[in-house]
C-alpha cells in the first residue's frame, strides 16, 4: 500500500531570518507496493471508446444542420429525443423506485 506523510523540515536558530528562510513540510510518498502493470490490451477499450465520444461529438453539429435542412423542428428534435431514450433505456431497471413519480 502507498501513503503519504508529512516529512518535516528542521532547522536550528530562532531569529526572524531564519524563520522567513525555513521552507513549510512537504508531503512525501513512500511506496511499498510497486504499481500494477498496465497492459496494452486493457488500454485499447477505453482509448476506442473515447474515440467514440469524440466523433460523437464531433459529429453533432453537422448531422444536427443536416437534421434541421432536411427535416422539420419537431421531427428532427423528436428522432434526436428518441435516441438519448434509447441509449439511457438500458438504466431504467437500475433507477431508485424512489424517483418515479406517479404519473
Amino acid at each position: 500500500n502507498c501513503h503519504a506523510s508529512l516529512v518535516p523540515n528542521t532547522w536550528h536558530g530562532a531569529t526572524a531570518a531564519a524563520a522567513a528562510s525555513t521552507v513549510l513540510p512537504r508531503p512525501a510518498v513512500r511506496c511499498c507496493t510497486a504499481p500494477p502493470e498496465e497492459t496494452d490490451s486493457d488500454a485499447w477499450q477505453f482509448k476506442l471508446l473515447l474515440l467514440a465520444v469524440a466523433v460523437g461529438y464531433g459529429t453533432n453539429f453537422p448531422v444536427g444542420r443536416l437534421m434541421n435542412e432536411a427535416l422539420p423542428a419537431a421531427a428532427s428534435t423528436s428522432g434526436r429525443f428518441l435516441l438519448a431514450a434509447l441509449a439511457l433505456s438500458p438504466f431504467i431497471s437500475r433507477l431508485d423506485r424512489r424517483l418515479i413519480w406517479p404519473a
